[in-house]
């Protein structure tokens, strides 16, 4: 219970004496309610970390806040710079759910920002000027470091002199060293001014700190500001700037004497985790107990005094027979058991089902999701879609001071980055939380952009869209694509140029032939310089597309006598055209029949070879018939 509230406790009894009742509010779970702050916070704590659906109900509230951080008041470059810090450096999301979990646990937060330093120290010496590292003075054996009262004495490897060296602290702003840090409620005392409502944050500095400091701790000394380590020295409390702290906490009654601090709502939901502790306890006993029931075998009885077991037989030896049987079972499952009478076998307890509160516990369940503030539908992620509208805008509007206090937090965390990195002052929030029954509002976006009212960033920024970013993309492809259908244009070219250069020459090859074969060399009617008015031949296809065409239908099926003959056709053909027209030719015939391809491919290399030896000799032939001789 809050400190001040003490006189709030119901009696025992109420009402005159004859008729006295039990006050209805003086329950067990008043008994156990804190009466300090520090009991509060303790309390808190301690539902939160041992209640499994507490805990994972606040952090499914924290989650669902949590969206993508919106940057404003700068250029694009501004925007990348303080997400690409605040999101890759910073962490800030997990930060931001760390934040909201300490927020609704302890009802306070305490976040400052712990500006990236590094410590160096120098020689004492003043004609010496040699400076090193903290950590590599405290912890290299060469410079024999001692710490005593917060003065260093060292080893100057440069003047070699051992004298008290002093401490330099310089800012690095490189790296990802800059820190979010959240102070523990408990170390934290809180000077408040009852009119004004003003408040100043002490850090009560742990013994735990002392004791390492102390000692002299190379690490802590050498990542730790001068000031905290001279006030542990000295048993002394630090009183934090209000610029370098700051304090989000639940709102409370104006009549509670809180004294700055803000109220958990745990306190709220006491008595309902208290119920649900007895009751888990209760199923826990329950299960120690009754859930596996005891198994007696004993003699059946008769009745009467004539045959009986329990009677006429010696029990010591009934005991050990029954036990044999039962250890023998368990060696040899199809073992048999003979006994010269009949066994009784019954179960003892294994009420544990019965007798387990299921439906209390799922009740008292429900009602602490409820007073948190959380549909059990949402919870359970089983809402239907009619009422998922309204259940989830009552829960944006129930939990809207959360939003209010991550974008608090966020404006301050980026005004300090701004001061101390030197960049330009924005203003950073997060994103409304956008769910997928919105259906309504993303189309009357989509036809407001289509009307020209709103930009398209406006209306597609929701749904998770960057325009700029799209419109890039788009870019991007439509070049690829021009690119990709310039190239098979310019190919389709090539191949319809080299199939026309060799009808023609084809062509012009079979009119030859058949005018030397007619008398007088006469043209036939219809030829190119024949009679007019003739219709022209068909053209013959050149012995490289039949061989194609012939590769195409076989397929593979060819004996090497056909593939040397195809082959030595194609070579001939191909031999003679340009060197582009060659490769795709050889790119085609690699595509239908790689055999053929590479006997094609090593008959025009011989017929390189060939042409290159043949001009060799004829500039040989030439220079012996001018009186020269090649070199």
């Amino acid at each position: 219970m809050l400190q001040g509230s003490e006189d709030l406790i119901p009696m025992a009894w109420s009402g005159e004496r004859e008729q006295a009742f039990p006050a209805p509010w003086f329950d067990y779970a008043s008994t156990q309610m804190p009466i300090s702050m520090i009991d509060a916070l303790r309390w808190c704590e301690f539902i939160v970390s041992t209640q499994p659906v507490y805990r994972s109900a606040i952090e499914r509230v924290v989650s669902y806040f949590i969206t993508e951080i919106d940057v404003s008041g700068t250029d694009d470059a501004g925007k990348k710079k303080y997400k690409e810090l605040l999101e890759n450096t910073l962490g800030i999301y997990s930060h931001l759910k760390a934040i909201g979990i300490d927020f609704l646990t302890y009802g306070n937060s305490f976040i400052s920002i712990i500006e990236p330093m590094r410590k160096y120290f120098s020689c004492g010496n003043e004609n010496c000027g040699f400076e090193a590292p903290a950590t590599v003075v405290l912890e290299n054996n060469e410079f024999r470091a001692q710490w005593r009262n917060g003065v260093v004495s060292a080893q100057c490897p440069n003047c070699n002199r051992r004298t008290n060296w002093h401490s330099i602290t310089r800012k690095n702003l490189s790296g990802d060293n800059i820190q979010i840090k959240r102070w523990p409620p408990y170390e934290i005392l809180i000077e408040w001014c009852p009119v004004t409502d003003k408040t100043r944050i002490i850090w009560r500095v742990p013994g735990y700190f002392r004791r390492q400091v102390m000692r002299g701790d190379p690490f802590v000394i050498s990542n730790v500001p001068d000031e905290l380590l001279q006030a542990a020295l000295h048993n002394q409390d630090v009183r934090f700037y209000p610029s370098e702290i700051l304090h989000l906490k639940e709102p409370c009654l104006a009549g509670h004497y809180v004294r700055g601090w803000g109220v958990s709502r745990v306190l709220t939901h006491f008595r309902q985790a208290w119920l649900l502790a007895v009751y888990h306890r209760h199923n826990e006993a329950i299960a120690m107990d009754y859930i596996m029931p005891l198994r007696i075998i004993s003699p059946e009885t008769k009745g009467s005094v004539i045959g009986d077991p329990l009677l006429m037989g010696d029990m010591g030896k009934l005991s050990s027979d029954l036990e044999f049987m039962i250890h023998a079972r368990r060696s040899d499952p199809t073992r048999w058991a003979i006994f010269p009478f009949p066994v009784r076998y019954q179960f003892v307890g294994g009420e544990g089902s019965q007798m387990a509160p299921v439906n209390l516990i799922e009740h008292t369940r429900n009602d602490m999701l409820e007073s948190i503030g959380i549909p059990v539908e949402l919870y359970r992620a089983n809402l239907s879609l009619n009422s998922a509208p309204i259940a989830v805008r009552l829960f944006e509007t129930c939990w809207s001071h959360l939003v209010f206090m991550f974008n608090r937090f966020l404006q301050w965390t980026v005004d300090r980055i701004a001061k101390l990195y030197g960049w330009d002052p924005v203003s950073v929030k997060l994103i409304r939380p956008s769910i997928s029954d919105d259906i309504n509002r993303q189309m009357a976006r989509l036809q407001l952009m289509l009307s020209g009212i709103v930009s398209r960033s406006t209306a597609l920024k929701p749904m998770g869209v960057d325009f700029e970013e799209e419109v890039r993309r788009r870019m991007d492809e439509e070049r690829i694509l021009a690119e990709q259908t310039a190239e098979a244009q310019k190919e389709i070219e090539q191949e319809s140029a080299m199939q026309q250069l060799l009808a023609n020459v084809v062509g012009m090859g079979d009119m030859s032939q058949m005018a030397a074969g007619m008398p007088g060399g006469a043209m036939p009617a219809g030829a190119p310089g024949g009679a007019p008015g003739g219709a022209p031949p068909p053209v013959p296809p050149s012995p490289e597309a039949v061989a194609m065409a012939q590769i195409g239908v076989s397929g593979s099926q060819f004996s090497p006598a056909d593939i040397e003959g195809m082959a030595t056709t194609l070579a001939q053909q191909i031999y003679t055209q340009p060197l582009g027209q060659r490769i795709s030719s050889l790119r085609r015939l690699r595509m239908q029949s790689p055999v053929v391809h590479a006997v094609v491919k090593e008959k025009i290399r011989q017929m390189d070879a060939a042409g290159e030896q043949q001009g060799r000799e004829a500039m040989r032939a030439s220079a012996a018939q001018g009186g020269m001789m090649p070199r």
